[in-house]
């Protein structure tokens, strides 16, 4: 059954430049598993499998902000465009506090395509690092 999961090694701060605006979340990765899945770059699982099929996708995330009280956003993408269905927010009180949450989505996936963690600021465009993440990519059926 076609899967693949990474999860983020290194915490690296994703710098947020636009409020509201979601990006990329940065940070090195590891491919823990991989069936017709690889990982061409940090925070990215790509389906190698050559019939296309349904993912259900789950990224649980434990994310600090470099200040206090933000609204911090977390989705799934899929090749580069964020999945509105996957978007779920955790407010962090103080900077140090690590806010966890959990973000699923169902996805079709073809030969090539790919989902990544994005993450925005709802507040302002102070940076976050996601401390922990887990990314793993699970056929339907």
């Amino acid at each position: 059954m076609p899967n693949g999961e990474l999860w983020f090694s290194t915490p690296v701060q994703t710098v947020i430049t636009t409020k509201e605006v979601p990006v990329k979340a940065l940070g090195t990765t590891t491919l823990l598993s991989a069936v017709d899945f690889d990982m061409p770059a940090n925070n990215r699982l790509r389906y190698l499998g050559t019939v296309p099929r349904m993912f259900f996708v789950t990224a649980a995330i434990t994310a600090i902000a470099a200040a206090n009280n933000k609204l911090l956003g977390f989705h799934v993408a899929k090749n580069g465009t964020v999945l509105d269905e996957a978007h779920l927010d955790r407010f962090v009180a103080t900077g140090a506090d690590q806010g966890a949450i959990t973000t699923q989505v169902l996805v079709n996936l073809s030969y090539g395509d790919y989902v990544e963690t994005w993450v925005e600021n709802e507040t302002d465009t102070t940076d976050l690092t996601i401390e922990h993440c887990i990314m793993i990519c699970t056929a339907v059926g």
